[in-house]
């Protein structure tokens, strides 16, 4: 059950909902909200808080920031009780009123231009996803006055032109990342719970693979989501085991013809190799002894998932030579 503690001044049914969960972090939930706000864009969107805060003085401090915003379609909401990351995600999806939501993470920002990148999907599409390019901004390697934005590579190559993803785009990686920057169909949701928190920390890969399965995925390769690094519960090093563990599970059982095989097989230990060196380059965690003991191959699969070159040009075009029709 849920408390409303700020409700909307205007009664105009959104198109877009930005339901934002939020826990403890009230400065941050500043920024998202500001984010959002900035916006310029003909859709009428709401913005839901749905906080999962039970100490009463940091409650208090998220009230105020709501409060501090005079937009007509803007809500606080707090659960009774902690309902954990994915719980809360569940309710805010229960709580949205639009065809169209997304969960923006209180610690993650949209950049200026995101509305007006999807505002055609939104208005024309009927796909199951909707969703533009994401940036990292690791605050730990920054500045405080730093402001995320774009490396150069990825500006060059952006382009408001939208590829349609399937579901074997998701084999080698998840597109999306996480649901900040991702607009969710809910006619294609017909779960209760819809993220399945028995796959956690990769509840969110596993819901857009139901997702893509039902309707695609309308990708805008444009930076307009900006996913933020700090210190996170997402870093700890049983839960980025965890990573690897699920997402080597979603590419044996939800793929069909593409989980099978000794073929198969390989490249999921090669993947999971890949993300061990990944995972060692960008967080500094070293995790190779547990990847030797979960999926155990001769050096050369190690060098070769260890090659960013092999992995991230040859490995996808032998890949979509064979699965992609």
């Amino acid at each position: 059950m849920q408390q409303s503690l700020v409700d909307a001044k205007s009664d105009v049914q959104p198109e877009i909902s930005i339901m934002i969960p939020t826990f403890r972090r009230p400065e941050l939930l500043r920024d998202a909200i500001t984010s959002v706000i900035r916006q310029a864009t003909a859709l009428s969107y709401e913005i839901v808080v749905v906080d999962n805060e039970q100490d009463s003085k940091v409650a208090k401090a998220v009230d105020e920031v709501v409060r501090s915003f005079d937009y007509p379609l803007i809500k606080l909401y707090r659960n009774r009780k902690n309902l954990g990351m994915f719980g809360n995600w569940n309710i805010c999806l229960k709580l949205a009123r639009a065809k169209w939501v997304m969960l923006l993470n209180d610690d993650d920002l949209l950049l200026k231009g995101f509305f007006s990148s999807v505002e055609h999907h939104v208005q024309d599409s009927n796909a199951a996803l909707i969703a533009t390019q994401k940036i990292e901004f690791d605050k730990r390697r920054t500045s405080p006055h730093a402001v995320p934005r774009a490396g150069f590579k990825a500006r060059l190559l952006s382009s408001n032109a939208p590829l349609m993803l399937g579901a074997a785009d998701f084999y080698l990686a998840n597109p999306l990342g996480n649901s900040s920057g991702v607009l969710i169909n809910t006619t294609y949701v017909t779960e209760d719970l819809f993220f399945d928190e028995s796959f956690f920390p990769s509840s969110d890969y596993e819901a857009w693979l139901r997702l893509v399965k039902r309707g695609g995925c309308i990708f805008v390769k444009k930076p307009l989501a900006v996913y933020v690094i700090g210190e996170n519960e997402s870093l700890r090093r049983e839960v980025l085991t965890g990573f690897l563990e699920q997402d080597r599970l979603l590419r044996k059982e939800y793929f069909g013809p593409m989980s099978r095989g000794p073929s198969a097989a390989l490249v999921r230990d090669l993947l999971l190799w890949r993300d061990v060196y990944l995972y060692a380059q960008k967080w500094g965690t070293d995790l190779r002894e547990f990847a030797e003991k979960s999926a155990p191959r001769p050096g050369w699969v190690k060098m070769l998932a260890k090659n960013k070159f092999f992995v991230n040009r040859i490995l996808p075009i032998i890949f979509y030579c064979i699965n992609k029709k």
